[in-house]
């Protein structure tokens, strides 16, 4: 689990070095602006600072939630695989997915294939990201569930 625990930690540490500095620079570009649109008084560029309001919103949550799993400790959650499916992100990669008590994890192609629905699995990851640093299958579904 060492091994799970430094990668998923890498994923956080890269989340946080992307998010952080587009934060930082999408809030001075907002600032801007909004100065920019309280000086002229016109209306001309409030679709620009409503769509600049937006990403800040996205790329703030990214990089708070990154930086809070850094100070925190992985949990576990314990419960049945309700659905498990796969898509393609930006048309070419392929993601994995499993629903467990609530949550959605995106999981590795090794655990996805290893547990199927119904499952019963105790899945530790960050919690407020939900990154995984492991899946282990406590027992299997009944057939036919």
């Amino acid at each position: 689990m060492k091994e799970g625990i430094s990668a998923a930690r890498h994923r956080l540490i890269r989340d946080a070095v992307i998010y952080t500095p587009v934060l930082v620079v999408v809030v001075a570009v907002w600032g801007a602006s909004l100065a920019a649109v309280v000086s002229a008084g016109g209306g001309g560029g409030i679709f620009l600072l409503l769509l600049l309001t937006i990403v800040v919103f996205l790329a703030g949550f990214q990089s708070i939630q990154s930086l809070r799993d850094l100070r925190s400790s992985p949990v576990t959650s314990e419960g049945p695989v309700i659905r498990k499916w796969r898509r393609a992100e930006f048309l070419l990669f392929p993601a994995y997915y499993l629903y467990v008590n609530r949550n959605v994890f995106r999981v590795p192609p090794l655990s996805y294939r290893e547990v199927e629905q119904g499952d019963v699995v105790a899945v530790t990851h960050y919690p407020h990201t939900a990154t995984v640093i492991e899946v282990k299958r406590i027992r299997r579904g009944e057939p036919g569930a």
